[in-house]
């Protein structure tokens, strides 16, 4: 209970942080994973990893980076230093506003594309979809797994929070529920 209240603690704290800090026009519940900084001419993304060492999120993120590199729908990896990832800037937080005509298409072609290379990513939510260009871009695959692998029992139970199916992750099934989130969502 004491350290549920802890990270929970830890998590308000980190995402007020960012939230005022870095981001100042985000419309989601921000993760306490990572402080991300975005290049004044939005060339490339920096991503400090400073919770969760203990699961090797960074080097899971960059094996995934690198096998996804060839998607136009993920960020590409530009470098790595100890715990902090550097990529292409990848859009802006989707909302209702900039959702594009043919999201439906798009959505079927990153689930269809994900499947192919046999990734699950474990943890999509409305903060993890972005749009570049009219494109819906797919971030943040620290947690992400092959498709059917186990996961360590000691692996954080939040992930994917109220966006995966039941107790399971689903990708399709959390990318749309995100999707209809973010289409019920009044954007500011």
């Amino acid at each position: 209970m004491v350290s549920k209240t802890i990270f929970i603690i830890k998590s308000t704290l980190w995402g007020l942080l960012r939230k005022y800090l870095y981001f100042s026009n985000l419309n989601f519940p921000l993760s306490s994973t990572s402080i991300i900084r975005i290049s004044e001419n939005k060339d490339y993304v920096t991503k400090k990893v400073v919770m969760y060492d203990k699961y090797n999120i960074v080097d899971n993120e960059v094996k995934w980076l690198k096998k996804l590199t060839q998607l136009d729908f993920t960020p590409n990896l530009i470098s790595v230093e100890k715990n902090i990832i550097k990529m292409s800037y990848a859009g802006e937080n989707l909302n209702s506003s900039n959702i594009p005509e043919n999201w439906k298409e798009q959505i079927d072609h990153i689930i269809d594309s994900l499947k192919k290379r046999n990734c699950s990513h474990n943890d999509i939510k409305p903060s993890d979809l972005l749009v570049l260009n009219g494109k819906i871009m797919l971030i943040d695959f620290q947690w992400a797994t092959d498709i059917r692998q186990k996961f360590p029992k000691n692996w954080p139970r939040y992930l994917g929070r109220k966006y995966k199916s039941n107790i399971f992750f689903n990708d399709a099934k959390s990318l749309k529920k995100s999707i209809a989130y973010i289409m019920n969502s009044q954007h500011s």
